[in-house]
């Protein structure tokens, strides 16, 4: 007999509501790190290892069981365990990253479409981690929209090939975690520059208008709107302070 208690949350979210908020925060996701800020954060650094431990012990499991004839894993209590293991773990390591990454109390959280696939896993364990950690960062956001936190998807593509000082797109500008821009030189972490690019790609969903604003104090954006700029204009809100991202100087 398996009884299941559902609490009830509502006042709690509630409570969260009445917060107040301010700022955005662009997150750029990956397996290496779990979620980078566009202000140069890196959450959740040490998962990847984590991950890899568990894909060779159930890689292992696996391999035993087949060379004995036994197909069916789920019939294998010992793989059953490991798996559920895994998918424990990174239930626990998305909350508790994810939860860090609102004490700012931002108004809007900007992020990519989720791809969890990455060559340095399994096909096994890619396929684990598609299936579980979506559902488990799907449903953190979820709970972040239930306490007045506006949570807006973008395309990645290309985020990671250009460069978010000039806007120059190739995939030679980033080797490794590393990016190196090969028109303008400018040099960050990889995941960094992805993460103020879907900022960028954020700020056009969300506003309409075009404008000419160059957002002071932060470099990294102000060369996009330098004059003569090949790349489309970007659409900016008239009160630029009300979009501020989180940390963003005032200026």
């Amino acid at each position: 007999l398996f009884i299941r208690v559902m609490k009830d949350r509502t006042e709690h979210y509630q409570q969260k509501q009445l917060v107040k908020r301010s700022g955005t925060l662009a997150l750029d996701f990956g397996l290496r790190v779990m979620f980078t800020d566009h202000l140069g954060g890196l959450h959740g650094r040490s998962w990847m290892k984590d991950i890899q431990e568990y894909d060779k012990k159930i890689q292992s499991r696996a391999r035993a069981l087949q060379e004995q004839g036994l197909v069916r894993l789920r019939e294998d209590k010992l793989y059953v365990r490991l798996v559920d293991k895994f998918r424990n773990m990174v239930k626990n390591s998305v909350n508790r990253v994810m939860n860090r990454l609102i004490l700012k109390n931002p108004e809007r959280i900007i992020v990519e479409k989720l791809d969890f696939r990455s060559p340095d896993l399994s096909r096994r364990m890619n396929r684990l981690v598609q299936n579980c950690g979506r559902r488990v960062i799907e449903e953190k956001l979820k709970e972040f929209e239930l306490i007045g936190i506006k949570v807006v998807r973008v395309n990645p593509a290309y985020t990671s090939q250009t460069c978010s000082e000039c806007g120059f797109v190739s995939r030679k500008n980033r080797k490794g975690e590393r990016f190196a821009c090969l028109q303008c030189g400018k040099k960050l972490h990889a995941d960094v520059n992805g993460a103020r690019n879907i900022l960028l790609k954020g700020f056009r969903y969300l506003t309409i208008e075009p404008c000419s604003v160059v957002l002071k104090g932060y470099s990294a954006f102000a060369s996009l709107f330098r004059r003569g700029n090949e790349r489309e204009p970007m659409a900016l809100p008239e009160d630029l302070s009300y979009y501020r991202p989180v940390g963003l100087p005032a200026g």
